[in-house]
C-alpha cells in the first residue's frame, strides 16, 4: 500500500484504511464508565445500614473482594484483554 494510512488485508485482497483511533476512545469510555459505576454501587453498598442482614453480608462480602484480589491487578487484566481483542480483527480478519 502508498498511504501510511493503510495496511494490505489479505480477506480484501487490497488495501484497506487503518481503524480510526475513536474505537480505543470508545472503549476507554465504556471502561471507566463500567469502573464508575462499580465503584458507586460498592460506596453505596458500603454506606447503607438500613438494608439489615443483607446490607451487611454485602459490605463484608465487597470488603473481602476488596482485600483478597486489589483493583489495579483487575484493570492490568482489562487492558490486556483489550490489546488481545483489538489485534483479532486487524490480524487474523474476525
Amino acid at each position: 500500500c502508498v498511504s501510511d494510512e493503510q495496511y494490505f488485508s489479505r480477506a480484501e485482497r487490497g488495501c484497506v484504511d487503518c481503524p480510526t483511533r475513536g474505537r480505543f476512545g470508545i472503549l476507554a469510555a465504556v471502561v471507566f464508565a463500567l469502573a464508575g459505576t462499580a465503584f458507586l454501587v460498592y460506596r453505596t453498598l458500603a454506606r447503607i445500614e438500613a438494608w439489615g442482614r443483607f446490607g451487611d453480608r454485602a459490605t463484608h462480602w465487597l470488603n473481602l473482594i476488596e482485600a483478597r484480589v486489589g483493583v489495579q491487578p483487575k484493570f492490568k487484566l482489562l487492558i490486556s484483554f483489550y490489546q488481545v481483542a483489538a489485534t483479532l480483527g486487524p490480524v487474523y480478519g474476525v
